[in-house]
């Protein structure tokens, strides 16, 4: 099934890695867990969620031979989730699980112009 809607642009801090979205997040969350903390290198980590699409959803158009995963076994809920970060820079890009595929999570940081999401202010 194809996804209508904007198509964003993303990238890693040293754009070796380029993506883009198409659409709307379905969901948000702010995860203070341990893991997300440390994969996020700050006091929480900020998730969009995508539909099941993936594939058509999120699709990395540049510099695939840079993006690396890992697998965190150790979640608070025991699932295993899929961590994909830039090995040039280190920036977190996506989470998804290998079992459950009915999202994908982007990190709205990594979106280019993520604040048209919704009422985000700079401050």
């Amino acid at each position: 099934m194809a996804v209508s809607g904007v198509t964003r642009l993303g990238s890693c801090l040293c754009k070796k890695i380029r993506f883009s979205v198409i659409g709307d997040p379905f969901s948000y969350a702010v995860c203070h867990c341990t893991n997300c903390k440390k994969f996020a290198g700050s006091a929480f980590m900020t998730n969009a969620f995508f539909n099941p699409d993936a594939a058509q959803n999120v699709h990395v158009t540049e510099g695939q031979e840079f993006l690396k995963s890992y697998e965190d076994s150790s979640t608070t809920s025991g699932k295993t989730l899929l961590r994909s970060f830039c090995s040039g820079c280190g920036s977190s890009l996506f989470l998804s699980s290998p079992v459950d595929k009915k999202w994908i999570i982007v990190p709205p940081s990594a979106v280019d112009d993520a604040h048209s999401w919704g009422g985000f202010r700079a401050l």
